[in-house]
């Protein structure tokens, strides 16, 4: 598949958000045996209703957490700020504890193997797996918000999922039943980036290149108006930025795999920003700029605040030569 404009600067941004809301420190370690409400958060149940959604898997078996969209990105280092700068950095899961010993993702559980499914929250076997009666735990990081693309977006999902008392939220409501990855809407707070109207204006006479103006709508939804005003305001502090552009033409995804695990041949965003080679090929083709930025809270929906934040990007076709400096703005 081939990327364009559109579908690079949409995964551009995600990455880029990814990146900021971390190092603002909008995540949550857990460490074992760490409880919310008497409710042990490092340890992993048995899904047996998430077994058949890995089709042409034999035996598949999934262990689930409570939190979804654990962090898998590395070289994480927090904002000097206050409150912040003091924090633990987030920890990136490998392995997990069964009956007390730590077995990494690379080795396997006594022969059997297993893959972390970061984006889901949970450890899915693809071999015999493991008794129900052992004690499945994991030292983790979760994020508080999700970027997610539009395509993953159900206004009506979003809809049920506050109407029945933000059921996956140990935090708000004591529910010890456990998000699944088949059925569950996703982790909210949420913001859900998509391409508005497009147009292009010419870079010079005699220049066949065209900048191409392309806005990005942000649909933000979070459980209280302070969480949906901290994600609104930290995006607005991007305006004016001037950044390269990763083209995942040349460049790898960092997930993989039905079961969204580190992908073999990972390289972090930042260090993509840096212009680096990847199969040959340098990953930086173009540069964007972000214009201006606007948002604007909105009507609730059930239980959950919502708000809509406008980007305006500029694609500009110019070709970087050698190595980018590490970028200030992430």
């Amino acid at each position: 598949m081939l990327y364009g404009d559109s579908q690079n600067i949409l995964w551009n941004l995600k990455l880029l958000f990814d990146v900021m809301f971390l190092k603002d420190g909008h995540f949550k370690n857990v460490q074992r045996n760490d409880t919310v409400r008497s409710i042990d958060i490092s340890k992993l149940v048995r899904d047996p209703s998430s077994d058949h959604y890995f089709m042409g898997v034999s035996g598949a078996q999934v262990w689930q957490s409570p939190f979804q969209e654990w962090v898998y990105e590395s070289g994480i280092t927090l904002n000097n700020a206050p409150f912040i700068s003091g924090l633990a950095e987030p920890i990136r899961a490998s392995g997990i504890w069964v009956n007390g010993t730590f077995f990494a993702q690379s080795a396997g559980v006594s022969g059997n193997l297993f893959n972390i499914d970061y984006i889901n929250g949970r450890v899915i076997f693809t071999g015999a797996g493991l008794p129900s009666n052992l004690i499945v735990q994991a030292e983790y990081a979760y994020k508080f918000y999700r970027i997610d693309f539009v395509d993953r977006f159900s206004r009506e999902d979003i809809r049920y999922h506050s109407e029945t008392e933000l059921k996956d939220n140990p935090f708000s409501n004591g529910n010890a039943s456990y998000p699944s990855g088949g059925f569950a809407i996703g982790t909210i707070p949420a913001i859900f980036l998509e391409c508005d109207e497009d147009d292009a204006e010419p870079y010079e006479l005699g220049n066949r290149s065209q900048i191409i103006d392309q806005p990005i709508i942000c649909h933000v939804y979070a459980y209280s108006s302070l969480e949906r005003d901290v994600a609104m305001d930290l995006i607005r502090t991007r305006r004016d930025i001037h950044m390269p552009m990763v083209d995942f033409n040349y460049a790898p995804f960092p997930l993989s795999g039905l079961v969204s695990t580190i992908s073999p041949v990972y390289i972090p965003y930042q260090t993509l920003l840096e212009n680096v080679q990847y199969q040959g090929n340098n990953v930086i083709s173009k540069h964007f700029t972000i214009e201006s930025i606007k948002g604007k809270p909105q009507e609730s929906l059930g239980k959950l605040e919502r708000g809509v934040v406008r980007i305006e990007t500029k694609i500009w076709n110019i070709a970087p030569m050698g190595r980018i400096g590490q970028n200030p703005y992430i």
